[in-house]
């Protein structure tokens, strides 16, 4: 907010008072959790807000001067009420809140908010707005819609998740409602985010879908900008990399949204809630299992424990409790896995507390923001005879707001308000993840950037904290300021982490020779999400039309064959241009390495082949004296044809390779393969081959053999199918 003549220049102040008399109670205090809580023995927890002062709390915000505000959704579940921001005040400086007043209303159906200039984004279906308080009298008096179309519908289901990039974009995750979106001022052009989350440019006026969206509530950014993702039961996803990266065409996997929580049971994740437990009223048996995951929420405050740093936590609003994730690197991404058996970081036995959203802010504490209802489930999902009998309403006036903090913090909280908003580069490398990255938005947005520039610059080069460097690469590029020599030389840093961000950051650079020579260098790095970035660079690079080198289709072969059981990796590998694609295949061909993955691989790269082929490819892509003869290969060959019929017709001379191939293939005494070139004898307007008839007369005595092997049924009956 911009300050006034009078209260916020004393803000600052009050705020850093505020912060210090409860980080020496916290540290001088061994009080026991609330009533009804259990939580880690390192930990307190404090009640610092609650009804009347807030209601209804969905999530809670600091602006740069360390003021609290707190978003009020009364209108759940039946969207009756309109939302609005509090402003939370402590007035006597204790670390609680003792009253609040109205920032913003008539917010709509509201689910989330975050600081942006000097005010705020408001996820508020179906539009997106910027308020402000232009007149420092604490109440927001102007009003700009964005971005409009998104989705009315089932309020558990609406955007939200806003939250402040790396890269100085927004994201928002879907929830499911979707919607076709534009921007404010033109309806043209409308993107439309079903199935996936949405990144958002607002100083570039751009948009694009970031990745599969889990559905869930909320969206956590590690210290590096690696995304994390959470729904009802699958409980922790990490968007590997994003969507802009994936080629039209499909791949396998068909999206970059992965697993990584711990899922023992049926593919449910087990979870130990405290007290008696009233199962999810359409899912009974996810009972003592993640049901109602949301809220994710990585930690980087800096003054937990160090074995807390990096840190994932997940609420589950439906068992009252919230659920610690040590995450671990794998392949390129991640596992969550849990760090004490049999407890949970956080539980209660009081059936209303409701743990939404979890945040941090300038003390480096972790908030819970706590909905407070006696029912959560939306009606859409509990049955009429049942919801006749439920008063879904009841503790719609409560709401409260915990604070967790260590009884030994590691760190200090953050003090100096008035030089963050004065001098935000001089912080960019703090310990604590809310004022790095409040620093470099104000970089970005701010007025006076170019005053930055030289000291950015230094910071950048200078490695003793990446952190740091990191921030400042992507402070220069959000203004657009951003040098070549920089990014290479943060190419070789020691830290995985800030080699990724260079190599992303090259992604906007005009092509070199080299930024060329690094990215294929770094082919060979020992980080495996290094390597998979570099693929995926080089490909962006190369979609440029910069001269590639015959040691550069080289060095990617290498590394294919090194990885190929990294099924990211591989994914990777099919974002490449398809000629570069076509040599790669090429040497898989000639490979008999059986690692897992190679034959996945040999599938979907053969059968892309064709998507884009001509007459003249697909003659030598039907080659018979460059085509293997084992049945993956011809498998994918006879699909590949599939497709390419979808769009195109043959020719006589391709005609006369494909009943070559089809003679081939139904040589072998491989089922699914016979399946494969049946289907495509039919698409042809081809009569079934004498050995299909043969073998279907065995399918249907096997189909109905009860004593036969499933698998071999099935296949089978797919024979049969055609």
């Amino acid at each position: 907010m911009k300050a006034p003549i009078l209260d916020n220049q004393m803000l600052p102040s009050r705020f850093v008072a505020a912060a210090m008399c409860l980080w020496l109670c916290s540290c001088m205090s061994n009080s026991p959790a609330p009533d009804g809580f259990t939580i880690h023995p390192d930990f307190e927890l404090d009640l610092v807000a609650n009804e009347p002062i807030v209601r209804d709390p969905v999530q809670m915000e600091f602006d740069q001067y360390g003021q609290a505000y707190v978003l009020q959704f009364p209108g759940y579940p039946h969207g009756d009420q309109e939302g609005s921001i509090v402003r939370l005040v402590d007035e006597d400086q204790d670390g609680h809140y003792e009253s609040g007043s109205t920032f913003a209303e008539n917010l709509s159906l509201a689910s989330s908010f975050m600081a942006w200039k000097d005010g705020f984004l408001v996820a508020a279906v179906p539009d997106l707005i910027f308020i402000r308080d232009s007149d420092g009298d604490h109440v927001a008096d102007e009003r700009q819609v964005l971005i409009s179309g998104f989705e009315v519908g089932n309020q558990q289901h609406n955007v939200n998740g806003l939250i402040y990039t790396l890269d100085n974009c927004i994201l928002l995750a879907n929830g499911y409602n979707g919607g076709k979106i534009h921007w404010a001022d033109s309806h043209e052009d409308s993107l439309d985010m079903s199935g996936h989350d949405l990144k958002i440019d607002l100083l570039n006026h751009t948009m694009e879908l970031l990745g599969r969206t889990s559905g869930g509530h909320e969206i956590a950014l590690d210290n590096a900008g690696h995304i994390f993702v959470t729904h009802n039961t699958d409980y922790l996803k990490h968007i590997v990399f994003p969507a802009h990266y994936l080629p039209p065409y499909r791949t396998d996997p068909p999206h970059s949204l992965e697993d990584i929580g711990q899922y023992e049971d049926n593919g449910l994740g087990r979870i130990f809630p405290i007290g008696a437990q009233v199962s999810r009223v359409n899912h009974p048996e996810q009972a003592g299992y993640f049901s109602g995951a949301c809220g994710i929420f990585h930690y980087g405050g800096g003054v937990f424990p160090p074995d807390f740093d990096g840190n994932i936590f997940v609420a589950d609003v439906v068992t009252n409790l919230i659920h610690r994730n040590r995450i671990e690197d794998h392949n390129g991404s991640y596992r969550g896995k849990r760090v004490r058996e049999d407890v949970e970081f956080l539980a209660s036995t009081d059936r209303h507390f409701r743990p939404v959203t979890i945040n941090s802010g300038p003390d480096g504490a972790m908030y819970v923001i706590d909905m407070h209802r006696e029912i959560i489930e939306h009606p859409e999902w509990i049955p009429d005879k049942l919801e006749q009998e439920m008063n879904l309403t009841a503790g719609m006036e409560q709401g409260r707001i915990y604070r967790i903090s260590p009884k030994t913090p590691s760190g200090e909280p953050f003090q100096n308000f008035a030089a963050l908003t004065d001098e935000p580069i001089n912080f960019l490398g703090h310990p604590n993840q809310w004022v790095r990255t409040t620093a470099q938005r104000l970089i970005v947005t701010g007025e006076h950037q170019e005053r930055n520039l030289e000291r950015l610059a230094e910071m950048a080069i200078d490695q003793s904290n990446t952190l740091q460097s990191m921030h400042a690469l992507w402070c220069l590029q959000g203004l657009q300021k951003l040098e070549e020599a920089l990014v290479i030389a943060a190419t070789q840093s020691a830290d995985p982490n800030l080699v990724e961000s260079a190599l992303q950051l090259a992604d906007d650079l005009a092509p070199s020779t080299q930024l060329l020579d690094r990215e294929v260098a770094l082919l060979e790095h020992p980080h495996p999400r290094v390597r998979m970035q570099a693929v995926l660079s080089l490909g962006h690079l190369f979609q440029e039309n910069i001269e590639r080198k015959s040691s550069d289709i080289q060095s990617l072969t290498t590394l294919l064959l090194n990885d190929i059981s990294n099924p990211y990796t591989r994914l990777a590998f099919q974002t490449l241009p398809l000629d570069i694609q076509s040599q790669l295949l090429a040497t898989l061909w000639s490979t008999t390495d059986d690692r897992e993955g190679r034959d996945g691989l040999i599938s979907i790269m053969t059968r892309t082949q064709f998507v884009a082929a001509s007459q003249e490819d697909l003659q030598q892509l039907l080659d018979s004296k460059k085509l293997p003869k084992d049945a993956p290969t011809l498998a994918a060959v006879l699909s590949g044809l599939h497709d390419f019929l979808t769009n195109h017709d043959l020719d006589r001379s391709t005609l006369g390779a494909t009943k070559q191939l089809l003679s081939m293939s139904e040589r072998t005494d491989d089922l699914a393969l016979l399946a494969t070139a049946s289907k495509l004898r039919k698409q042809l307007g081809l009569p079934l081959s004498a050995s299909y008839r043969t073998t279907s007369q065995l399918s249907r005595e096997i189909v109905l053999d009860q004593t036969a092997g499933t698998e071999l049924r099935v296949v089978h009956l797919n024979l049969l199918a055609l």
